[in-house]
Formats: C-alpha cells, structure tokens, sequence
C-alpha cells in the first residue's frame, strides 16, 4: 500500500478471528476515496484487494466542481460597517461525484443568508448561511458559506463622519413629510 500512488493514510489489523484488515485512504486531484477490507487470509490479498478498490473508484468515477471555496457567490450591502458590501463564499470547494460516463449535468444553485442580515463585526469563516446545489428539484448537497473578508461595525466617530461627507456631498437628504 505504500507505495499506491495517492495513498495517505490507511490502518492495518489482524485477529485470528477478523483475519486480515486494512483501512485506507488516498487522494488523486479533488477526489478521495476510503476502501476497507476485513477478513482475508494474508496481508497480500488484502493489500491487493484495497488497490484494486480505489483503482476502480479512481478510474471510473470524477468530482465535478460546482462551486472553488473563493468563488464569489453573491454580495450583499452592509450598513455601518467598514465596508459598503460583503462577498459571501463557500467554505470549501462544491462537487458532485459522478461516473466518468455519464454526461455532465448543469446544477443549479441558490444562496440562503441567515436573517439576510448579517450582525456586525463578522469575521472570515463566520457561518452566515447556505449554498444549497440542487438537480432539478432535487437537493444534491448544501454548504455553508461564509464572508470573504472580516468587516467591523463603523465607530461613532466614523458614523459621525459618514454622515457629514453625505450631508456635504449631498448623498443625504431630508424629509419632512
């Protein structure tokens, strides 16, 4: 097993009840698969069997990716904050595994943000919603997201100041109605 190619981690055992055992992972590319093996008679057909399973996952199926972790899924205004608008991002990567035969299928997403409000300060890594990928009318897989960059409250003298740039610039208005 050390020497399969990806291989990153695994976990040998043997009873005489269990007989051989192997459990072990390995990473190609943005796809990782885990095969495990109990019972076999020696260490060699277990070995042999573990190959083989993640030759068969690595050959025949792939990660479509719906979604990189720093892709920009929608922005969103911020008042009183140090920032006009906020990126909201997965926080990791989004894929769909699939058989490598199978034709490539468009997925749909949509994005759910927590009270569409996010609480100031909010910092990078923050859960502040969902991105839910579905087929159709069926839901694939849901995500959490999460801002791209940590953001503060405007301090009063910040506010204070805002105000008055809008009050010189004429960005603020008032209204007496």
């Amino acid at each position: 097993m050390r020497f399969y190619e990806g291989a990153d981690g695994l976990k040998t055992g043997h009873t005489d009840a269990a007989k051989y055992c192997l459990a072990a992972t390995a990473k190609k590319g943005n796809l990782r698969f885990i095969a495990i093996v109990l019972g076999e008679d020696n260490s060699n057909v277990r070995n042999q069997e573990v190959m083989s399973l993640l030759d068969y996952g690595f050959n025949h199926y792939q990660m479509n990716l719906i979604k990189s972790k720093d892709e920009v899924l929608k922005t969103i205004p911020l008042d009183k904050a140090t920032k006009s608008n906020i990126s909201l991002v997965p926080i990791s990567d989004i894929g769909v595994l699939s058989s490598k035969t199978s034709e490539k299928k468009k997925y749909s997403y949509s994005v759910k943000v927590d009270n569409n409000n996010i609480s100031l300060p909010v910092k990078k890594g923050d859960i502040v919603g969902e991105v839910i990928v579905k087929d159709g009318d069926k839901k694939i897989t849901s995500v959490p997201i999460t801002v791209s960059e940590s953001v503060d409250k405007l301090s009063f003298l910040q506010l204070l100041d805002s105000g008055f740039k809008d009050l010189v610039s004429g960005k603020f208005q008032f209204s007496f109605n």
